[in-house]
């Protein structure tokens, strides 16, 4: 009798156990993959912080293309450089981030050797890895005389079925507009009345930004656009990366703007302007763009 309620009241507790566990519901964790997003944003938060076990996670070890001209092709260039110090004294937080297929844009403030700065970096995916990048990055200025800054306004990304309408429409006021030197056709494509300005250069709305090309053509500045390179877009902002000059008709120089756009019209703009160096000076030969 004795070994019969022994034996019952072991079954009995395996039986218990058996649907104590049953009863768990709770999930094993699952490693959710790290989207091109996070890793382009946590590859620039990385060059400040020194931790150069992002780079080599991130960044492809046999092919990454680099396009700003202090820095060689290769992974283990930018290691160096975060080994040297190069980026010791720069701290940067990021404002804006816009996913576009395999490429992932950036709009940031940096802090250089305590100077403000503004920048925009691009980066390129391949297989979850960073094969490419470009980027232009220019001193701040002061607010405009709107009193916006050059990175202030809305950041949320919305509209996103209207992406491929937004690149073509932000795509063609610099080819039409910027490029082709159409100025007539400003009012087909921004918001006027409606139109807010980001160049600390410029004014708000249409006629802000006539009157300062002519106060530049009246002291002899060049201000030109030439060719139109990329585009990156998600939902209502898109960038465009273009080539031209500014200052010196002779010194090329880099353009990127950022455009928001809503209901079909450019209602909003930032951008950063950098002077492209020579090419005898420059660490790669892939050229700005």
């Amino acid at each position: 009798m004795k070994n019969w309620s022994l034996g019952f009241i072991i079954v009995f507790s395996l039986f218990m156990v058996a649907c104590d566990k049953d009863s768990d519901t709770t999930a094993d964790p699952i490693d959710e993959p790290v989207s091109n997003k996070q890793k382009a944003t946590d590859l620039l938060m990385s060059l400040a912080s020194g931790d150069t076990a992002i780079i080599n996670k991130y960044i492809s070890a046999n092919n990454y293309t680099q396009h700003n001209p202090a820095f060689a092709d290769g992974r283990q260039s930018l290691i160096d450089a975060v080994l040297a110090g190069t980026f010791n004294n720069m701290s940067v937080d990021i404002k804006r981030v816009f996913v576009d297929a395999n490429l992932v844009a950036l709009h940031s403030a940096y802090l250089i050797n305590g100077a403000p700065m503004v920048g925009f970096d691009v980066f390129r995916f391949e297989d979850g890895l960073i094969v490419e990048h470009w980027d232009n990055l220019q001193a701040e200025e002061a607010p405009n005389a709107s009193g916006h800054s050059m990175l202030d306004g809305p950041t949320e990304i919305m509209d996103a079925a209207q992406t491929e309408a937004n690149r073509t429409i932000a795509g063609n006021f610099v080819k039409d507009v910027m490029i082709d030197t159409n100025y007539a056709l400003m009012a087909d494509f921004l918001l006027d009345g409606a139109y807010t300005q980001h160049n600390p250069m410029m004014k708000d709305s249409l006629s802000g930004m006539v009157e300062m090309m002519e106060q530049l053509r009246e002291q002899g500045i060049t201000y030109k656009y030439e060719t139109l390179h990329q585009t990156v877009a998600e939902g209502n902002f898109v960038l465009t990366i273009s080539e031209g000059a500014f200052g010196d008709p002779a010194q090329p120089t880099a353009f990127y703007d950022l455009f928001r756009l809503e209901n079909g019209k450019i209602v909003e703009h930032w951008d950063v302007m950098q002077v492209i160096p020579p090419a005898d000076d420059w660490a790669n030969d892939n050229g700005k763009f």
